[in-house]
């Protein structure tokens, strides 16, 4: 138990000790001073050091006093620090303010532990007690803003003590009928005054039979028989209890106000209120009427969420109203003058079908923690923790009726790409663009849903009727369990990438409200081979982009990329792994081992794709045409065979399909001259369903010696034999004295034709060749 300095165990004379507070101004500053020769006198039995001294007097020690100031705001207490062993140096006591009760031996009163004062010294409590720094407005300033003074005053009084000394009793005690208090400024009457003049009297208790207020007469207290009219009678909470009914609202009992009523602060009610002709809210008309019919500038559910589409709303936006609700089922009839449809695409636009594709309401980063069994969780953690591994991703459900349905699996690649936002208005702002490619680890798809939880602040009224607010758990969207997946953070072993390296293009961060989609898997089995391989396709089709509108199909996707790296004729080259896109600017494009037609009879029809000349060293696939040795010649190698040899007769991964050879040799002429034409073609010799075009050109030899551009174009002419005679011979009669060359296209073959070409070299001889 603490031991305290009682009022009977010192004395210091009541005009010893001067302090003002608030000096110059300033609440933290204070002048203490004490008058000269001031001591103070104290006696305490069993301590040591304040008992009586060798002539069993009391003690006394010199008081000294100095101005102070306050190092904060807190409230301050008066004591005297006497020291406890006095000698020449320290044998004087002195006035301090510390900011909290301290006993005798200067340790805290609330925390007995705590020494707060020096331990050289005793502490005497002179009972007097000093505010925390107080406010008030006293005014206004040349520019109306408030004046607001900081300020300490006195919570206790001093006291100058009671320990009974003949010099005490000789300075105010029961011979004297005042004491003047010099620390207060005030004079303590120890006896009754009849009659007297204050400027500020403060009494415990006082019996005033007539009481002058600024010059206005009291005389009372009112009662029930004072007069309406009274006007020197002081009026008692009884007194008015006595009115209620008729002139004041009762706070126990029901009652009924005749007037209108104005709330500054507001008004809270516990129970309900009934509005019976309804009721106006601010300013703007907002009402509901008597009938229940309301007036509103909006109305939405406290949980509506735009971006995670909950609650609803019905908003003005751009001047119309907009209404923003889950699901809507009408039972009659809707009229819609005007209908617009939209589903949510993905990418900025472009729409991907693939085997998973969700929306994310909520992001946590996590790290993964795996049980002694094997069993991996995932922990809540911070993204820049060294041990965060990827973010937990909550799925957006499909409707507000049923759970999420998750339909991604571990080694899933998830993709999200926006480019720019549409905000309100409907403007475009290209200012918010994100992209991410990343793999889902094992563990990190959900095997039930969970429900989300969040926090929310309540406003509540304490006991004193006072509005408090606290933050209490909650569960977020009605209640709904959700999906979850685990994004993962690049890792060399997630994907061979870290988060340092990794282009820009895939390291976004997941975030609310985006959304993804599956583009690829990675998951490999023990063998590590894929073993998911009916996740890696996605058809793409593209309204934004270099080659827009586009659609595409890509297959074998296992990387954050929509090519694969193959060696093609010595050299690394970036392949797509598109088996099917089409576009007006990229024209359309079918990858030949996915591809085939068939026919009427469901026989196979190759598609022939000509290479120009045989080069050695590259490498052909099965359908491929080359020139080579005078010939036109077809790969008939298996699909997946790579063929690097020479055409010839007798390989089994090529097939001669046309021979080329000269023409007959002429006659000679009488002149002894031998003439020649041979037809060669710029893409080889055969055009497959009708497609495609060649060009034929004819080279007249005379003797072996090439003789073409001394003959004019009139005298080159071009003939077609097919099985329709008739259509030939308009053909020919089209294609005379064209010149050397001729272009041959789909609407010249009707399933076979020969070509042929004839020149005039004189006007007795003409030589014919064909091919």
């Amino acid at each position: 138990m603490a031991t305290e300095v009682k009022l009977t165990n010192y004395w210091i004379s009541s005009s010893a000790l001067y302090i003002q507070l608030n000096a110059m101004g300033e609440p933290n500053y204070i002048q203490c001073s004490v008058a000269s020769g001031a001591s103070i006198l104290c006696y305490m039995q069993d301590i040591e050091g304040l008992g009586y001294d060798a002539g069993h007097n009391y003690q006394r020690w010199p008081l000294v006093a100095y101005p102070s100031l306050f190092p904060d705001a807190k409230a301050k207490y008066v004591y005297v620090a006497i020291p406890r062993v006095s000698n020449g140096v320290n044998g004087t006591a002195m006035v301090v303010f510390p900011s909290e009760r301290i006993d005798i031996y200067g340790k805290s009163i609330a925390s007995p532990d705590k020494q707060v004062g020096n331990e050289d010294y005793y502490y005497v409590y002179l009972q007097g007690e000093i505010s925390e720094v107080l406010t008030k407005n006293v005014g206004k300033d040349e520019n109306d803003q408030d004046i607001i003074e900081k300020y300490r005053e006195w919570t206790l009084t001093v006291e100058y003590g009671s320990l009974a000394t003949d010099e005490a009793i000789a300075s105010g005690g029961e011979g004297q009928w005042w004491r003047y208090e010099s620390v207060h400024d005030t004079i303590k009457f120890l006896k009754t005054i009849s009659v007297a003049a204050f400027t500020t009297l403060k009494a415990a208790t006082a019996t005033i039979a007539t009481l002058f207020l600024n010059g206005h007469k009291i005389v009372g207290v009112a009662t029930e028989n004072t007069d309406d009219t009274s006007a020197n009678k002081v009026v008692t909470p009884e007194f008015l209890g006595q009115f209620g009914v008729r002139h004041f609202l009762s706070k126990e009992n029901d009652d009924t106000v005749n007037g209108m009523i104005t709330f500054i602060k507001g008004l809270v009610s516990e129970a309900l209120v009934k509005l019976n002709r309804g009721a106006y809210f601010g300013k703007g008309g907002a009402l509901i009427d008597e009938a229940g019919r309301a007036i509103f500038e909006s109305l939405q559910s406290i949980d509506y969420d735009n971006e995670a589409e909950q609650g609803f709303a019905v908003k003005k936006d751009n001047g119309k109203y907009h209404a923003f609700v889950t699901n809507l089922t009408i039972w009659g009839k809707a009229i819609f003058h005007e209908l617009d449809v939209r589903k949510l695409s993905y990418s900025g636009g472009n729409i991907y079908l693939s085997g998973a594709g969700s929306k994310l309401i909520k992001v946590v980063p996590v790290k993964e923690s795996v049980s002694a069994d094997g069993v991996i969780s995932w922990v809540e953690t911070t993204a820049d923790d060294a041990e965060c591994a990827g973010w937990k991703c909550y799925l957006l459900a499909d409707n507000g009726t049923t759970a999420t349905m998750n339909y991604w699996q571990e080694g899933d690649q998830v993709r999200c790409q926006t480019i720019g936002e549409i905000v309100a208005g409907g403007a475009y702002s290209d200012t918010s663009n994100k992209s991410y490619w990343r793999t889902i680890p094992d563990g990190g798809v959900s095997t039930q849903n969970e429900k989300i939880y969040g926090t929310k602040t309540e406003i509540y009224l304490d006991e004193a009727g006072k509005e408090q607010t606290r933050e209490e758990q909650v569960e977020l969207y009605d209640g709904q369990a959700f999906a979850w997946i685990v994004v993962g953070k690049h890792s060399e072993g997630l994907d061979g990438y870290t988060e340092k390296n990794a282009p820009v293009e895939i390291k976004g961060d997941p975030a609310e409200g985006d959304t993804i989609v599956l583009d690829g898997n990675r998951h490999r089995n023990g063998n590590l081979e894929y073993d998911k391989t009916d996740r890696q396709n996605v058809i793409i089709l593209e309204t934004t982009g270099d080659y827009a509108p586009r659609i595409a199909c890509y297959a074998n996707i296992s990387e954050y990329k929509h090519t694969i790296t193959k060696s093609v004729n010595g050299e690394n080259k970036e392949v797509s792994l598109s088996v099917f896109e089409t576009s007006p600017k990229g024209g359309t494009k079918i990858n030949s081992s996915h591809f085939e037609l068939i026919s009427d009879d469901g026989s196979t029809i190759n598609i022939i794709n000509y290479r120009g000349d045989w080069v050695e060293g590259n490498t052909y696939h099965k359908n491929d045409q080359v020139n080579h040795n005078n010939a036109v010649w077809v790969c008939v190698a298996n699909s997946e065979e790579d063929v690097t040899g020479e055409p010839s007769d007798g390989s089994t991964q090529w097939k001669k399909v046309l021979s080329g050879s000269k023409g007959e040799k002429g006659d000679k002429g009488e002149d002894g001259v031998a003439y020649q034409i041979m037809i060669t073609s710029d893409t080889g010799t055969v055009m497959i369903n009708g497609s495609g075009e060649m060009t034929l050109k004819a080279t007249l030899l005379r003797n072996g010696e090439d003789i073409s551009d001394t003959v004019g174009n009139s005298s080159w002419s071009w003939w077609r034999q097919s099985t329709d005679a008739e259509d030939d011979a308009v053909w020919n009669k089209l294609h005379e004295g064209i010149g050397r060359n001729c272009l041959i296209t789909r609407d010249d073959v009707d399933r076979q034709a020969q070509f042929g070409c004839s020149v005039c070299v004189s006007d007795t001889k003409t030589i014919n060749s064909n091919i």
